[in-house]
């Protein structure tokens, strides 16, 4: 289990593989979570529905947590952005 400071809130992940770790480095914390984020094989399939298309477990566990935080987080007041920027 990791523990992520997203927008100022503490949330756990109970994650399955290394994968959000790694991503997310930038973001762990050792505060204690408000929000506790764990996954079903139901969530990581639904991903792999709704891209059409096979998926490795970890990155469909990657976007099955963004996809829960987003969904969580309005209650505490944020939400998520997801963008790029070409210069």
């Amino acid at each position: 289990m990791i523990t992520l400071d997203l927008a100022g809130i503490p949330i756990a992940l109970d994650h399955r593989y290394p994968y959000i770790e790694e991503i997310s480095r930038d973001y762990l914390t050792t505060a204690a979570p408000v929000i506790t984020l764990s996954l079903t094989d139901h969530d990581l399939q639904r991903e792999e529905r709704l891209a059409g298309r096979r998926l490795p477990p970890a990155y469909a566990e990657s976007a099955a947590f963004h996809r829960k935080a987003a969904q969580v987080l309005p209650s505490y007041g944020a939400i998520v952005f997801h963008a790029a920027v070409l210069t």
